[in-house]
């Protein structure tokens, strides 16, 4: 895994060199993972454009999401937004979006979104759409998928990507705790705000923890596909619409 150097997107990184349980290397320049790209400069652009190749982004986040911080994208980049799940799941809305204490009366409860995220039939129809479009790159240009903050959709969608190509559990983790490398910075200030500025220390820790990757969220989404469908193999091919077939052109396109 390594990290692509964005000014506007500090968490953006290129699945290129992650190994699987065979020792297969997942091809570099072929799929990348980021947070929101509403602040990519020039330099950002032509760096996802001529070093990564980029054709196609992929927006998981929800309309007002996207409406407020619109992507900044290279010219000639095909772009889908397709939200993971709608606003009303998070209790997003426009007036909460924009108050610090009411978005603090809102916070969700991670485990459960998660879990949400793998059994709603509405968030199963938007993964399948997601999977239609990663699964039918021929690898000549990039791929990226971006939530807001590189985080819990995005993670999401990124452990599946390394699932079906037959990465192992514990790697599937640590790509996912690593975004903890630049959100941990931002979680402490929040947390540090939320405590002292808007005095409600008994809100401080939780909007910390909301704020960053935690094992204990993507386990919830595992064993709630363990529980609900019967595993991951049978995930992968019965709700997320990737055939053995298909799988395995995948895993013979993109490792080396």
């Amino acid at each position: 895994m390594r990290k692509i150097n964005l000014k506007g997107a500090n968490n953006s990184r290129d699945f290129g060199g992650i190994k699987n349980k065979e020792g297969k290397e997942i091809r570099p320049f072929c799929f990348l993972r980021s947070n929101a790209l509403h602040k990519l400069s020039e330099k950002d652009k032509k760096t996802l454009s001529e070093t990564y190749r980029l054709g196609t982004v992929i927006d998981l986040r929800t309309a007002i999401e996207k409406e407020g911080a619109p992507d900044i994208l290279p010219e000639g980049t095909k772009f889908f937004h397709l939200p993971v799940f709608a606003e009303e799941v998070m209790g997003i809305t426009h007036e909460n979006n924009s108050d610090p204490k009411k978005m603090l009366d809102n916070l969700p409860d991670m485990c459960n979104l998660y879990k949400v995220m793998v059994t709603s039939e509405d968030c199963i129809s938007q993964l399948r759409k997601i999977f239609e479009i990663i699964s039918s790159s021929d690898g000549e240009r990039a791929v990226l998928w971006h939530c807001t903050q590189g985080k819990d959709r995005c993670g999401l969608v990124s452990a599946f990507l390394l699932f079906i190509l037959e990465v192992d559990r514990e790697t599937v983790f640590e790509d996912y705790l690593k975004t903890n490398e630049t959100a941990k910075r931002k979680a402490s200030l929040l947390r540090f705000l939320v405590k002292y500025y808007l005095r409600r220390p008994e809100d401080a820790e939780g909007v910390y923890l909301v704020m960053q990757a935690q094992r204990e969220y993507l386990d919830a989404a595992l064993t709630a596909i363990d529980e609900t469908w019967g595993g991951m193999d049978c995930f992968i091919k019965n709700q997320l619409g990737i055939s053995d077939e298909v799988r395995e052109k995948m895993k013979e396109r993109f490792l080396v």
